[in-house]
């Protein structure tokens, strides 16, 4: 196999749609198989992202790819890194992930894992990035979720799912993501909420009538898993969030019980909750991992009086 003479740079509605069955073929003999058309059309429409990949041999067909997510001016996240087998120890993954990094501006911003595999942790520490956060999957189910019975914390909260496509509600989302995380994904939240296929609620203090929490729930097909995130606001909001989204839930999967899904960043207490209370299991727990070692998510909300935080993933590699 000769060495690819240079790493390929796409970003662009059009160039990203015409790698789609690219990156589906790269990655179906991999670790990564899970990823159809539907999840690759989900994340190539994501906001803010580029494609850096090393074209190979046959057209059309690829040796690797990374992908870089712009979370606001110079900061990236970095996710996606996939080798091919047959192209593995020649030092390409360096290569690209060099490649994705080295671009200005983007040299001198943050450079965040918002969720990194056992397979990419050494890799990745090789090249200076160390594990600032633990993400938890989780998986429960529709049922489970419903039957829950709420704590005194949870009950003094009323969720509401905004009606979609719901421009002002989108941009409140915006708001309190920017807030919570640290970042800006206006594009990455505009692109989730509007896609047709997500509902999002909202959690609303019954005293205070201050807004405690949000969050959104995608479908990316008929039958599959139901992913909850990003989760924002307050931990006694989650519960209340989740009860409110699974009974809006989208591609009118409205009977039986269904698959529930989330990403919980760091916060014990939550996992802690949805385990023993609502009976979901444990799928993973994944290290976070920044270049800065700096945490990935401001804790305690930013203005540090509401107490938002930043409390599920939308997506391992948008964070």
């Amino acid at each position: 196999m000769s060495v690819p003479s240079k790493v390929i740079r796409m970003n662009g509605a059009s160039a990203l749609t015409s790698l789609l069955q690219p990156l589906c073929d790269l990655v179906a003999p991999t670790e990564f198989a899970s990823y159809k058309a539907p999840q690759w059309q989900f994340l190539l429409g994501s906001g803010d992202i580029t494609v850096f990949a090393l074209p190979g041999e046959v057209p059309g067909s690829l040796l690797g790819a990374v992908l870089r997510v712009g979370i606001g001016g110079p900061d990236a996240g970095y996710g996606m890194m996939v080798v091919s087998k047959e192209a593995r120890g020649r030092g390409y993954a360096r290569l690209l992930l060099e490649a994705a990094m080295s671009e200005v501006p983007y040299n001198e911003g943050r450079r965040v894992l918002a969720m990194c595999s056992p397979l990419g942790q050494p890799f990745y520490a090789k090249l200076g990035f160390k594990e600032v956060s633990m993400i938890t999957g989780l998986k429960g189910s529709v049922a489970s979720v419903e039957a829950a019975s709420l704590t005194g914390a949870e009950n003094s909260v009323s969720a509401t799912v905004s009606p979609l496509p719901d421009a002002a509600a989108c941009e409140a989302f915006v708001s309190l993501d920017r807030e919570a995380s640290g970042f800006e994904r206006a594009a990455c939240i505009r692109s989730l909420l509007l896609s047709g296929n997500s509902v999002s609620a909202t959690a609303v203090d019954a005293e205070t009538g201050k807004v405690v929490g949000r969050a959104a729930l995608r479908q990316d097909a008929p039958g599959a898993p139901l992913i909850v995130g990003p989760v924002i606001g307050q931990v006694h909001a989650v519960v209340p969030l989740l009860q409110a989204l699974v009974a809006a839930r989208p591609q009118s999967s409205t009977e039986g019980d269904a698959e529930v899904t989330l990403m919980v960043s760091d916060h014990p207490n939550l996992v802690s909750r949805l385990m023993v209370g609502l009976g979901f299991s444990q799928l993973f727990a994944y290290p976070g991992m920044t270049l800065d070692e700096k945490p990935v998510y401001q804790m305690s909300g930013g203005d540090g009086e509401r107490g938002l935080d930043y409390l599920g993933l939308i997506h391992p590699t948008l964070g």
